[in-house]
């Protein structure tokens, strides 16, 4: 009885589970002179950022999402064939257990849009070929509140007709 009741509802779900953001990667050119004495850049990247419309709920002002009522918020449907029950993902919210009934204008329940943004870097001196930088919260944005990945910048130096880099001289 009681105890397996208690069980369900622990299982079930108030609402979007938030997930951390992917990270994203991209390359940058430096001059030799710029690597070595470190520079600012300015790069461009395109990613999910948080919506600012419904903050990151996914939903209409003054609305929640709804348990979704096929599943009664479990995320997924018993089924029995003979002797056997297995269960499976639920169709109507696909497991999500929830379903947002009045979605945000601006990201249409996604809690994020894409978007180009204008990054400034800066780049420390004696950075080398193939050495990566981590900007922390600059990848995609989590979805329903879920924190940013991070942006992680693949360095490639230019060659230079004049100088050479050997260890850490020009």
């Amino acid at each position: 009885g009681g105890q397996a009741g208690d069980r369900s509802r622990q299982t079930k779900k108030s609402g979007p589970t938030p997930q951390r953001g992917h990270d994203l990667s991209q390359r940058i050119e430096l001059s030799l002179k710029e690597s070595y004495l470190g520079c600012q850049k300015e790069i461009k990247i395109y990613h999910f950022q948080r919506c600012e419309r419904c903050h990151g709920s996914g939903t209409k002002e003054n609305s929640k999402p709804a348990h979704c009522t096929t599943c009664s918020g479990q995320g997924t449907v018993l089924h029995r064939q003979g002797f056997f029950t297995f269960s499976q993902v639920c169709s109507g919210c696909h497991g999500q257990g929830f379903k947002i009934t009045n979605p945000c204008s601006e990201c249409r329940g996604q809690s994020r849009v894409q978007k180009h943004e204008k990054l400034a870097v800066s780049i420390p001196a004696g950075i080398y070929q193939n050495a990566e930088l981590r900007i922390v919260g600059k990848g995609d944005a989590g979805v329903f509140g879920g924190e940013e990945g991070d942006l992680y910048l693949a360095i490639d130096v230019l060659p230079d007709a004049a100088f050479a880099r050997r260890d850490n001289d020009l």
